[in-house]
């Protein structure tokens, strides 16, 4: 999307609240296994229909089951109003692909779409 310049500003983020969990493809779960990221699959729950799984959730805490806030792996940069991604490499498809539109970005109050690249006037 030539429109979109990231910021880091984390909104996409900071608050994981579109109103829907947020899945992981195969390729994601299967790039994680292979690299040995247990540290991301543990964020990773299986959703199945009859023994079949069907879809991956992620983002939920290991331990209360439940989806967490703000992505654990988001990391805020020292001294400055930037954030970034631990798991940059590998993070989601989902995540890859922010955001899907102008609108996606404006309710998710990304200020990145159509905005000039850092550093230029």
């Amino acid at each position: 999307m030539p429109e979109f310049v990231c910021r880091q500003c984390g909104h996409c983020c900071l608050n994981l609240k579109e109103g829907k969990k947020s899945d992981a493809t195969e390729g994601d779960v299967a790039t994680w296994i292979k690299a040995r990221r247990w540290d991301i699959l543990q964020y990773v729950r299986p959703s199945f229909v009859g023994r079949q799984v069907f879809a991956y959730d992620i983002w939920i805490h290991p331990k209360t089951d439940l989806p967490v806030k703000r992505c654990p792996f988001l990391r805020k940069v020292r001294n400055q109003p930037r954030y970034y991604c631990t798991i940059q490499d590998l993070k989601p498809y989902v995540c890859r692909m922010y955001p899907v539109d102008e609108d996606h970005a404006a309710r998710t109050g990304c200020p990145g779409w159509a905005a000039e690249p850092p550093g230029r006037p």
